[in-house]
């Protein structure tokens, strides 16, 4: 079914979730979500995955640390597109994630820009437009982010439109990438 990860990969996800350690420790997606890259965009082409890791402490004496990742996906030295498996199994870090983009908008050859935040196995689907300088869904003000309301969009990646939906966005950044050439 084309809505639908290869068993391979929801093996993996299903995996980490069954482990009782997985709402407190990020790190255990970090493999799955690099197959998941790895399996969309075919390393047999011209796109290749660059993993940052950040580690947060959350203690002055770093003796509790956070640890997050950004996986780049880039397509000849350029971002086209990141995936970034937040700390929160619960919501975005909203101000990490456009600090991201921030990043790595002087570099971009498309159009577009699209980005998902992972918390989990929910996706979070944000997009900078590089003509207008504007990142979708706009920023909240803290006070606002009391309801899920008013977060962007999420989809589970195992249910089969959340995997439809970033197919979408992965065959969308493809096709930009195609028209560079």
């Amino acid at each position: 079914m084309a809505d639908q990860l290869p068993q391979y990969l929801i093996k993996s996800f299903t995996t980490v979730l069954n482990q009782p350690q997985h709402a407190s420790d990020p790190t255990l997606f970090f493999g799955p979500y690099m197959r998941l890259l790895y399996y969309l965009f075919d390393p047999n082409n011209d796109f290749e995955i660059h993993p940052q890791f950040h580690a947060i402490p959350l203690s002055s004496d770093w003796d509790n640390v956070c640890v997050d990742a950004t996986f780049t996906v880039e397509y000849h030295q350029h971002p086209v597109m990141f995936i970034h498996v937040n700390e929160s199994q619960m919501e975005p870090d909203s101000e990490q994630m456009r600090n991201r983009f921030l990043d790595l908008r002087h570099r971009l050859v498309t159009p577009r820009f699209p980005a998902v935040v992972a918390c989990g196995t929910r996706l979070f689907f944000y997009e900078y437009v590089a003509a207008t300088k504007t990142l979708t869904p706009p920023a909240m003000p803290a006070a606002a982010r009391i309801s899920n309301d008013v977060l962007a969009p999420n989809y589970d990646l195992l249910e089969a439109s959340g995997i439809a939906r970033l197919r979408q966005e992965v065959q969308s950044v493809i096709e930009m990438c195609q028209a560079l050439n």
